[in-house]
């Protein structure tokens, strides 16, 4: 990256930064500092990679981190007079390359941050929206049309974190308290040399609310998983340190698609699913299970979804039921939803436990497994409405 700028990076919402590239410029790169915290993560980032640091220095309202070497892909610069508008183009751009809109084709895991660097003129602003690549990615990330890597080196940051939904005014009134927080330290005198540098980049607004709501989204099933378990009479936190899987699903509908599936009829395989389902653009349905006809289910804005797979099936011993579902095209737009699946036990067995296996009038339904010899079986079946669980029924494997 350019010489020397200032790092704004935004936890839910944000974190303000200002860097250089030039270590010598920073007291942490010639003094030792007792107290030093190695290869801290955000919070956040406890279910999503993201750019690990050394926490250096803190301060009144401002932290020093030392961030090690990344990638990012970033996007051509943006001109718009809206750091907000620019920074929704280029994360749209950057959603299409992580659902495989590459060269390779590939899809990569979501991380976090994605950042907005800000470069200010007397007209119209630049804005380049980066996203952190995957570690297992940066040797060989793909490339894409309008979209370039950027490699940064070991760098020094001063922090300052705040909260709230970010307006275009927020981010020159946070960089100013960035200043005032860092001026008379030793820091502050590193940021003027840095900047002095002819630094490119103003600053960097570094957006987390990805993070931020997987989080959220954790939580409330956990909190869901503990209430299922006491419907039924059973004391448990039934999904901890099971693993969740988080994806966000774009369908670009053409006119020549409407009338035809966008995903095809199935059940989840895991255990859970919480849902946010597009608020405008419909074509999620059920199955009744009774008639075998589809149900639509309309849009309802600000609420989450849930929903049974086939390991909820298993382990509730067949009280509850795994829901067949389907997305169909019936209109021509851009649909885009959010889900968190709960999967499975990630090492041991999964079956109903002895209070759901009552006596001869209530047996046990199926044999244990373990969830990746459940999805190995559904995906070398073919079987992904359900049906691979007929294959785990007890008088089947006897």
């Amino acid at each position: 990256m350019a010489g020397g700028f200032n790092l704004v990076n935004l936890s839910f919402l944000l974190n303000l930064l200002s860097s250089s590239s030039n270590l010598s410029l920073w007291p942490g790169n010639n003094h030792n500092h007792n107290g030093v915290h190695v290869g801290v993560f955000p919070p956040t980032c406890n279910r999503i990679e993201c750019p690990s640091y050394d926490l250096i220095h803190t301060g009144n309202d401002f932290e020093i981190r030392r961030y090690n070497s990344s990638v990012w892909i970033s996007t051509q610069p943006i001109i718009d007079t809206s750091f907000v508008a620019a920074t929704r183009t280029g994360f749209r751009k950057l959603f299409d390359y992580i659902q495989g809109n590459n060269d390779n084709q590939q899809k990569i895991e979501m991380t976090g941050p994605v950042i907005t660097e800000v470069k200010h003129s007397d007209g119209p602003s630049s804005f380049v929206v980066s996203f952190y690549v995957p570690k297992k990615n940066q040797d060989t990330a793909p490339l894409a049309e309008g979209l370039h890597l950027q490699k940064w080196g070991l760098t020094y940051v001063a922090v300052r974190q705040f909260s709230g939904f970010v307006r275009d005014t927020d981010v020159g009134e946070e960089v100013a308290a960035l200043y005032a927080s860092v001026a008379g330290t030793v820091w502050s005198e590193a940021i003027a040399k840095s900047h002095g540098e002819g630094a490119a980049v103003e600053y960097i607004v570094a957006q987390e609310t990805v993070i931020k709501y997987s989080q959220s989204v954790h939580e409330l099933a956990m909190d869901i998983g503990r209430k299922l378990c006491r419907s039924i009479g059973i004391n448990m936190d039934l999904f901890e340190g099971w693993p969740f899987q988080f994806r966000i699903n774009k369908y670009n509908f053409t006119p020549e698609s409407i009338g035809s599936s966008g995903v095809q009829i199935h059940t989840d395989s895991g255990f859970l699913t919480l849902l946010q389902d597009d608020d405008t653009v419909d074509g999620l349905e059920v199955m009744d299970e009774r008639s075998g006809e589809f149900i639509a289910v309309d849009p309802l804005p600000g609420s989450i979804l849930v929903n049974f797979g086939d390991i909820a099936n298993v382990w509730s011993n067949g009280r509850f039921c795994n829901v067949r579902h389907r997305v169909q095209c019936k209109e021509a737009a851009v649909r885009v939803s959010i889900a968190l699946f709960v999967l499975g036990p990630k090492e041991v067995a999964v079956e109903a436990p002895p209070e759901l296996v009552v006596d001869s009038e209530c047996p046990r339904l199926y044999v244990p497994f373990t969830f990746e010899e459940y999805r190995k079986l559904r995906l070398s079946a073919g079987l992904r409405a359900g049906e691979a669980l007929a294959l785990v029924l007890v008088h089947n494997t006897k």
